[in-house]
């Protein structure tokens, strides 16, 4: 089991999720500029510290159109499918979810509880997240606090769609400093992989 496995619990709560923002400040693309790449290899992964936080960004092409995309996204059998590290999956309010996620050995598992929003415009449709710690829900493993991101979907002339994911790179406790770049790449590579597979079935 990957480390990358944490990616699931951001995708498999996209289901019947609507509304404003829900993310907090993102690094700015100016902050960005200057990330070091660790994976290029038709997913870009670039990687960099913001305000004493480690942060990525993703960016890839997915064989779909962004309506197929966003169908995908609400159809949370089918992200259940593609994603079976997910342990548990829980509303506990109408925007906000409690995940649970599988970390390998020697690991305890992680927990979030966050609050997602989407934001749709003319060529842009975004899904945000971001940890919050109300309503109090009892930890499983280790609560990860610091969970943040957005899901950038973007329409490309060939039919396919642009895919930017950036999130904050919290992994918990424990963690070497030198697992983190790997443990990105996979996370990044699962994201990727996962939607890809969904759009060809």
């Amino acid at each position: 089991m990957r480390l990358g496995s944490v990616v699931c619990m951001t995708i498999l709560i996209l289901s019947a999720l609507a509304g404003g923002r829900a993310h907090g400040e993102l690094p700015p693309e100016a902050a960005r500029s200057d990330w070091s790449v660790v994976l290029d290899d038709g997913v870009q992964v670039r990687c960099g510290d913001w305000k004493g936080s480690s942060w990525c960004q993703a960016d890839a092409i997915l064989p779909g159109s962004v309506d197929d995309v966003l169908k995908l996204m609400v159809d949370v059998e089918t992200l259940a499918v593609l994603f079976p590290r997910m342990l548990s999956l829980r509303r506990v309010e109408q925007d906000v979810m409690h995940q649970v996620i599988d970390y390998p050995f020697p690991y305890a598992d992680r927990d979030i509880v966050a609050r997602f929003g989407w934001e749709h415009a003319t060529n842009l449709h975004a899904l945000g997240w971001s940890s919050v710690a109300s309503p109090v829900v009892p930890t499983v493993g280790v609560r990860l606090t610091g969970a943040e991101g957005r899901f950038e979907l973007r329409p490309r002339a060939d039919g396919h769609t642009d895919l930017r994911y950036v999130w904050r790179g919290e992994l918990g406790p424990g963690v070497p400093d030198w697992v983190k770049p790997f443990a990105w790449k996979g996370q990044a590579r699962e994201v990727v992989d996962g939607f890809s597979q969904g759009l060809a079935r």
